[in-house]
Protein backbone atom coordinates (compact mmCIF):
# COMPACT_ATOMS: atom_id res chain seq x y z
CA UNK A 1 0.00 0.00 0.00
CA UNK A 2 2.76 2.43 0.99
CA UNK A 3 4.89 1.51 -2.01
CA UNK A 4 1.95 1.95 -4.37
CA UNK A 5 1.39 5.42 -2.88
CA UNK A 6 5.07 6.27 -3.46
CA UNK A 7 4.79 4.94 -7.01
CA UNK A 8 1.88 7.27 -7.71
CA UNK A 9 3.68 10.22 -6.12
CA UNK A 10 6.75 9.55 -8.25
CA UNK A 11 4.74 9.31 -11.45
CA UNK A 12 2.94 12.56 -10.67
CA UNK A 13 6.21 14.31 -9.82
CA UNK A 14 7.88 13.34 -13.09
CA UNK A 15 4.75 14.12 -15.12
CA UNK A 16 4.40 17.56 -13.55
CA UNK A 17 8.02 18.43 -14.35
CA UNK A 18 7.61 17.28 -17.93
CA UNK A 19 4.71 19.70 -18.32
CA UNK A 20 6.69 22.56 -16.81
CA UNK A 21 4.69 22.69 -13.59
CA UNK A 22 7.51 23.51 -11.18
CA UNK A 23 9.19 26.61 -9.80
CA UNK A 24 12.07 27.20 -12.18
CA UNK A 25 14.36 28.65 -9.55
CA UNK A 26 17.22 27.21 -7.53
CA UNK A 27 14.99 26.09 -4.68
CA UNK A 28 12.60 24.47 -7.16
CA UNK A 29 15.44 22.51 -8.75
CA UNK A 30 16.73 21.37 -5.36
CA UNK A 31 13.24 20.35 -4.27
CA UNK A 32 12.45 18.16 -7.25
CA UNK A 33 15.84 16.40 -7.17
CA UNK A 34 15.55 15.71 -3.45
CA UNK A 35 11.97 14.46 -3.81
CA UNK A 36 12.91 12.04 -6.60
CA UNK A 37 15.96 10.97 -4.59
CA UNK A 38 13.86 10.01 -1.58
CA UNK A 39 11.33 8.11 -3.68
CA UNK A 40 14.10 6.35 -5.63
CA UNK A 41 16.04 5.21 -2.56
CA UNK A 42 12.90 3.74 -0.98
CA UNK A 43 11.88 1.89 -4.14
CA UNK A 44 15.36 0.68 -5.12
CA UNK A 45 16.34 -0.74 -1.75
CA UNK A 46 13.05 -1.82 -0.17
CA UNK A 47 13.26 -5.30 -1.69
CA UNK A 48 10.13 -5.15 -3.83
CA UNK A 49 11.15 -6.42 -7.28
CA UNK A 50 8.41 -4.56 -9.15
CA UNK A 51 9.17 -1.25 -7.45
CA UNK A 52 12.89 -1.66 -8.05
CA UNK A 53 12.28 -2.26 -11.74
CA UNK A 54 10.01 0.79 -12.02
CA UNK A 55 12.42 2.98 -10.06
CA UNK A 56 15.25 2.05 -12.41
CA UNK A 57 13.30 3.65 -15.26
CA UNK A 58 13.55 7.01 -13.52
CA UNK A 59 17.28 6.94 -12.78
CA UNK A 60 18.10 8.74 -16.06
CA UNK A 61 15.57 11.39 -15.04
CA UNK A 62 17.32 11.78 -11.69
CA UNK A 63 20.64 12.23 -13.45
CA UNK A 64 19.19 14.77 -15.89
CA UNK A 65 17.50 16.77 -13.13
CA UNK A 66 20.69 16.79 -11.08
CA UNK A 67 22.65 18.15 -14.03
CA UNK A 68 19.97 20.75 -14.73
CA UNK A 69 20.10 21.80 -11.07
CA UNK A 70 23.85 22.39 -11.38
CA UNK A 71 23.52 24.30 -14.64
CA UNK A 72 20.72 26.50 -13.31
CA UNK A 73 22.62 27.32 -10.12
CA UNK A 74 25.78 28.15 -12.04
CA UNK A 75 23.81 30.54 -14.24
CA UNK A 76 22.02 32.04 -11.23
CA UNK A 77 25.36 32.67 -9.53
CA UNK A 78 26.70 34.33 -12.69
CA UNK A 79 23.77 36.67 -13.33
CA UNK A 80 23.11 37.58 -9.70
CA UNK A 81 19.71 35.96 -9.27
CA UNK A 82 21.08 33.51 -6.71
CA UNK A 83 21.87 36.51 -4.52
CA UNK A 84 19.07 38.92 -5.40
CA UNK A 85 16.10 36.74 -6.34
CA UNK A 86 15.33 34.34 -3.53
CA UNK A 87 12.96 33.58 -0.70
CA UNK A 88 14.22 36.63 1.21
CA UNK A 89 13.52 39.19 -1.47
CA UNK A 90 10.88 37.64 -3.76
CA UNK A 91 12.34 40.06 -6.25
CA UNK A 92 13.29 39.55 -9.88
CA UNK A 93 16.12 41.95 -10.73
CA UNK A 94 15.65 44.13 -13.80
CA UNK A 95 18.25 45.87 -15.93
CA UNK A 96 18.85 48.64 -13.44
CA UNK A 97 21.50 49.57 -10.91
CA UNK A 98 18.87 50.51 -8.32
CA UNK A 99 17.76 47.25 -6.70
CA UNK A 100 14.87 47.86 -4.27
CA UNK A 101 16.07 45.44 -1.59
CA UNK A 102 13.74 45.65 1.45
CA UNK A 103 15.35 47.51 4.36
CA UNK A 104 15.28 44.68 6.95
CA UNK A 105 17.39 42.43 4.71
CA UNK A 106 21.10 42.98 5.26
CA UNK A 107 23.85 42.16 2.75
CA UNK A 108 25.12 39.39 5.05
CA UNK A 109 21.63 37.84 5.08
CA UNK A 110 21.59 37.80 1.29
CA UNK A 111 25.05 36.22 1.18
CA UNK A 112 24.13 33.64 3.81
CA UNK A 113 20.95 32.68 1.98
CA UNK A 114 22.80 32.38 -1.34
CA UNK A 115 25.45 30.21 0.34
CA UNK A 116 22.79 27.94 1.86
CA UNK A 117 21.26 27.41 -1.58
CA UNK A 118 24.60 26.75 -3.29
CA UNK A 119 25.79 24.42 -0.52
CA UNK A 120 22.45 22.58 -0.67
CA UNK A 121 23.01 22.08 -4.40
CA UNK A 122 26.49 20.68 -3.79
CA UNK A 123 25.33 18.27 -1.09
CA UNK A 124 22.30 17.19 -3.11
CA UNK A 125 24.57 16.54 -6.10
CA UNK A 126 26.80 14.30 -3.99
CA UNK A 127 23.90 12.23 -2.66
CA UNK A 128 22.38 11.91 -6.12
CA UNK A 129 25.67 10.72 -7.61
CA UNK A 130 26.14 8.29 -4.73
CA UNK A 131 22.74 6.75 -5.37
CA UNK A 132 23.30 6.50 -9.13
CA UNK A 133 26.81 5.04 -8.98
CA UNK A 134 26.21 2.99 -5.82
CA UNK A 135 23.15 1.27 -7.22
CA UNK A 136 24.95 0.48 -10.46
CA UNK A 137 27.87 -0.91 -8.47
CA UNK A 138 25.60 -3.18 -6.44
CA UNK A 139 23.78 -4.33 -9.55
CA UNK A 140 26.64 -4.92 -11.99
CA UNK A 141 29.82 -4.90 -9.91
CA UNK A 142 31.04 -1.67 -11.44
CA UNK A 143 29.83 1.89 -11.15
CA UNK A 144 30.56 5.10 -13.08
CA UNK A 145 32.63 7.90 -11.57
CA UNK A 146 30.69 11.16 -11.82
CA UNK A 147 33.57 13.32 -10.67
CA UNK A 148 33.79 15.58 -7.67
CA UNK A 149 33.14 19.15 -6.61
CA UNK A 150 34.15 21.38 -3.75
CA UNK A 151 32.01 21.70 -0.67
CA UNK A 152 32.26 23.29 2.77
CA UNK A 153 34.04 20.94 5.17
CA UNK A 154 34.54 23.05 8.32
CA UNK A 155 32.28 22.04 11.20
CA UNK A 156 29.83 24.66 12.40
CA UNK A 157 29.40 26.61 9.18
CA UNK A 158 26.38 24.62 7.98
CA UNK A 159 24.94 24.65 11.50
CA UNK A 160 24.96 28.45 11.84
CA UNK A 161 21.47 29.63 12.76
CA UNK A 162 21.82 33.30 11.84
CA UNK A 163 23.54 35.34 9.16
CA UNK A 164 25.69 37.10 11.75
CA UNK A 165 26.85 33.79 13.25
CA UNK A 166 27.67 32.48 9.77
CA UNK A 167 29.56 35.66 8.87
CA UNK A 168 31.57 35.46 12.10
CA UNK A 169 32.56 31.86 11.40
CA UNK A 170 33.63 32.70 7.86
CA UNK A 171 35.68 35.68 9.06
CA UNK A 172 37.43 33.85 11.89
CA UNK A 173 38.87 30.98 9.89
CA UNK A 174 38.72 29.10 6.62
CA UNK A 175 35.46 27.30 5.91
CA UNK A 176 37.49 24.44 4.45
CA UNK A 177 36.15 24.67 0.91
CA UNK A 178 37.68 21.52 -0.55
CA UNK A 179 37.19 18.66 -2.99
CA UNK A 180 36.21 15.25 -1.72
CA UNK A 181 39.45 14.04 -3.31
CA UNK A 182 41.41 16.26 -0.91
CA UNK A 183 39.91 14.89 2.29
CA UNK A 184 42.60 12.26 2.91
CA UNK A 185 44.96 14.97 4.13
CA UNK A 186 42.39 15.96 6.76
CA UNK A 187 43.46 12.87 8.71
CA UNK A 188 46.90 14.39 9.29
CA UNK A 189 46.07 18.10 9.25
CA UNK A 190 42.78 18.31 11.18
CA UNK A 191 41.01 16.91 14.17
CA UNK A 192 37.84 14.94 13.47
CA UNK A 193 35.77 17.37 15.54
CA UNK A 194 36.79 20.18 13.17
CA UNK A 195 35.21 18.50 10.15
CA UNK A 196 31.57 18.84 9.12
CA UNK A 197 29.36 15.78 9.65
CA UNK A 198 28.38 15.57 5.98
CA UNK A 199 32.06 15.52 5.02
CA UNK A 200 32.73 12.83 7.62
CA UNK A 201 30.01 10.69 6.03
CA UNK A 202 31.66 11.08 2.62
CA UNK A 203 35.03 10.20 4.12
CA UNK A 204 33.66 7.04 5.72
CA UNK A 205 32.53 5.88 2.28
CA UNK A 206 36.05 6.48 0.95
CA UNK A 207 38.17 5.25 3.86
CA UNK A 208 35.84 2.84 5.66
CA UNK A 209 34.91 2.59 9.34
CA UNK A 210 38.38 1.34 10.31
CA UNK A 211 40.11 4.27 8.65
CA UNK A 212 37.83 6.69 10.47
CA UNK A 213 38.40 4.89 13.77
CA UNK A 214 42.19 5.13 13.37
CA UNK A 215 41.83 8.86 12.77
CA UNK A 216 39.67 9.25 15.86
CA UNK A 217 42.12 7.29 18.00
CA UNK A 218 45.00 9.40 16.69
CA UNK A 219 43.08 12.52 17.77
CA UNK A 220 42.83 11.13 21.30
CA UNK A 221 46.56 10.58 21.68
Amino acid sequence: MVLRFIEEKTDRLVASQASGEFANDTLGHIGRVQALLVYSVIRLFDGDIRQRHLAEQYLPVLQDWTQQMLEHTSQAASDGTLLLCNALTNYTPQLTSDFPIPYPISPEQLLWHAWILSESVRRTWYISMFVLSGYELLKTGTGPCHGSMKLTTRRGVWDATTASAWTKLCAERSIGFAHRNDTEKFMTERRMDEVDEFTLALMEVDFGPEGMERWQLANEC
